[in-house]
């Protein structure tokens, strides 16, 4: 979608920014950073357009990759900077930053009904927000049905715990050692990456079909 250039909104934004960057600053100085860099992100998100979802929906109904790759590249630069936090800390005694969860059947089929919710309402809860900026009013349904949602997990949130969370988490570098937990780790997303372009260029016989009865009709 084209995005239309709007100076006076635009000038608007950039002066609310500023002078409430400034009265945060005065208040608490970490306020002021985080104010920036929640904006930064903001931007950043708004410009690249990309959108959580599409891992679930483009590959399937597009044949289109390329937000899987760049959503692949992030969490391979985020591991990466993580881990090293993760063995600096361990290498001097210090507690391993993260937060481990058990794992096992509820974590897929939390996964498959979070993908399934993301692709019916068209959009995570970051292209939610983005669409929203963008003045897609349609959107504010999809929030207002992912605040009702979160609400109602956090409400009985004790329940899962209880009957899930007595699992013991999974951290690789406790099972296989600190070097082969994260040179597996990068293997499998490294893995994922090159699947990609195997499998956009070489689709599957029913959307060779689908494309073909299309250009006939």
């Amino acid at each position: 979608m084209k995005r239309s250039s709007q100076p006076l909104p635009t000038a608007l934004a950039i002066i609310f920014i500023i002078s409430y960057g400034i009265n945060l600053y005065v208040q608490q100085q970490l306020l002021s950073a985080l104010w920036l860099i929640g904006i930064s992100l903001g931007y950043i998100l708004y410009r690249s357009g990309i959108c959580f979802s599409a891992i679930c929906r483009d590959p399937f109904l597009f044949n289109d990759f390329s937000t899987a790759r760049a959503v692949l590249v992030l969490l391979i630069i985020s591991f990466a900077g993580t881990f090293m936090f993760q063995i600096y800390s361990n290498v001097n005694g210090m507690d391993i930053p993260g937060k481990f969860h058990s794992w096992g059947v509820h974590t897929a089929i939390g996964g498959i009904l979070f993908g399934i919710g993301m692709v019916l309402a068209g959009g995570c809860a970051a292209g939610t927000l983005q669409r929203i900026g963008e003045g897609f009013i349609l959107f504010l349904i999809v929030l207002s049905g992912l605040v009702l949602g979160s609400t109602l997990g956090a409400a009985h949130f004790s329940w899962w715990t209880t009957r899930f969370a007595s699992f013991k988490p999974l951290f690789l570098p406790e099972i296989f050692g600190w070097a082969a937990g994260g040179i597996l780790t990068l293997t499998i997303l490294g893995g994922l990456f090159y699947l990609t372009f195997v499998l956009e260029k070489y689709p599957s016989l029913q959307n060779k079909e689908d494309q073909t009865w299309a250009q006939k009709n």
